[in-house]
């Protein structure tokens, strides 16, 4: 029987450890954006993190990053999850993980370990996870033209709709220092132009954008609409013309995730084509 050993990856190991994320490629695109955009090495800045790999020989066989931001993502069978987990949480130290991500039954053993079985999570979100091949997205429509990507000049509005989406959909507390991770979070999407707004003449109506992006994949997230002009379709419209510009630039792909119980989301993404592929979860202390 083979040996169960644990390091942490570096730069010779950034091929296999893309070779195997790429068997599960929907469950891995924080995984596979962040190493792309950022590397294997752990500096703390934005998208860069520990990587632990878990090898049985010579072969990784899972994975676990504890990112800048305090999120722990996961790519590994159910029963290797927990050791993976304590691997990292040790690899990363003095960062502390604030955020559990990935499909659902990696995430259980996960969260009966000490610290986080001691810890209240503020959110335990289940999640359905959902893809889309952009080739068949429907045509587009007056609404979904006036779709652009998000400038600078938007930067003060889109970041106090992020710090509401925070609040709304992660239970963050309001305040300033949520208000200075939306702002800045908001920033980086903006500089990276993987943000998109519907505007109508100099009034914005919603936002979509993703949240990691590969040459050919990108995965939706931090969708919002006001609470005044929701239920018009705005949303929709904006993830439309998000979707649109991506497959103008190659992509072929798109993955979302959105809570089980969000039955209006699951709606909008369903008539654009998204077809339910799985499940996540999202925990948050």
């Amino acid at each position: 029987m083979q040996q169960t050993q644990f390091r942490i990856l570096g730069t010779a190991d950034i091929a296999d450890l893309e070779r195997f994320l790429e068997r599960a490629p929907d469950t891995s695109m924080f995984l596979r954006s962040n190493l792309r955009h950022a590397g294997i090495v752990d500096k703390g800045m934005p998208y860069q993190g520990t990587y632990v790999g878990q090898f049985k020989g010579r072969d990784l066989t899972g994975v676990a990053a504890l990112y800048w931001n305090g999120n722990m993502v996961f790519q590994c069978e159910p029963g290797d999850a927990a050791a993976i987990a304590a691997e990292t949480l040790a690899a990363a130290l003095p960062r502390a993980c604030r955020g559990l991500v990935g499909p659902r039954a990696i995430l259980a053993p996960v969260i009966e370990l000490p610290p986080f079985s001691l810890r209240r999570a503020k959110l335990a979100s289940r999640q359905d996870l959902y893809a889309l091949d952009i080739a068949n997205l429907p045509d587009e429509t007056t609404m979904v033209a006036r779709v652009r990507p998000a400038a600078t000049k938007d930067r003060e509005t889109l970041a106090a709709w992020r710090h509401d989406y925070l609040c709304e959909t992660l239970n963050e507390s309001p305040g300033e220092a949520t208000r200075k991770q939306a702002y800045e979070e908001i920033g980086r999407a903006i500089d990276e132009g993987r943000a998109f707004v519907l505007a109508m003449a100099d009034n914005l109506m919603a936002y979509s954008g993703f949240n990691a992006t590969l040459p050919d994949t990108v995965q939706v997230g931090g969708v919002y609409c006001p609470p005044g002009e929701r239920g018009l379709g705005y949303g929709r419209a904006a993830t439309h013309g998000a979707l649109l510009a991506a497959r103008k630039s190659g992509v072929k792909r798109a993955i979302l995730f959105t809570a089980e119980d969000n039955i209006p989301a699951k709606r909008c993404y369903e008539s654009l084509g998204f077809k339910r592929v799985g499940d996540y979860a999202i925990v948050i202390y």
